[in-house]
């Protein structure tokens, strides 16, 4: 009997689909306005509780209406839903310089060109305490002999960086640091000024 020739199968393609988010959304990522949008000039329910009569037979009084609070005040239209591409690169290139010093790779001085003058040396101390605090830890761990010059360094990584623009000029980032056997957590400001985004406030937790 003859050989009969088959073709292999076909493989199916490999497709490289994008990974689906892990966390739900932050405000000022959501496409729409939210639910504030044209609340503006509403009035207050007139809501009462109420309140037994004195001396009476069972029969209630209403209590004054009270106003209910308003709701958050909405952004101003200068406002951008999220950062710009500019504003991220300055907040990246900030954090950087920040990892940098925490894990002794860089003085803690060099965070005074990328900081407004009147609050580089907070900035800077911040950053020098929370070094101290990261070599105590790594001063409490057990000795393990290994090769290199990093050797039983626990080097601190960044995890998570939200970055948000409430008004031009100005970006907001809260950044999750971690190494191997903890967290931290550094929240900054920068703000722009003579055409170089610097930072004006810097806190590490």
């Amino acid at each position: 009997m003859p050989a009969v020739r088959t073709r292999p199968l076909a493989r199916p393609a490999v497709r490289l689909r994008p990974v689906p988010p892990l966390d739900p959304p932050f405000d000022d990522e959501l496409a729409g306005p939210g639910w504030v949008a044209g609340l503006e000039g509403q009035l207050a329910l007139p809501l009462a509780v109420p309140v037994p009569r004195v001396g009476g037979s069972g029969a209630t009084d209403r209590a004054p209406a009270t106003p209910v609070a308003p709701g958050p005040a909405a952004l101003p239209p200068e406002a951008l839903a999220t950062a710009s591409a500019e504003a991220r690169q300055a907040a990246y290139r900030f954090l950087g310089t920040a990892l940098e010093i925490l894990n002794g790779y860089r003085p803690a001085a060099h965070v005074r060109p990328l900081s407004v003058g009147a609050e580089a040396t907070a900035i800077t101390e911040q950053l020098v305490a929370a070094t101290r605090r990261l070599a105590e830890q790594r001063a409490q761990r057990p000795v393990v002999r290994s090769r290199g010059a990093n050797a039983g360094r626990a080097t601190v990584r960044l995890r998570l960086l939200r970055v948000c623009e409430p008004q031009q000029g100005i970006a907001e980032a809260a950044a999750v640091l971690g190494s191997d056997e903890r967290s931290w957590a550094m929240a900054f400001r920068l703000e722009r000024r003579r055409g170089a985004w610097l930072g004006t406030h810097a806190r590490v937790l």
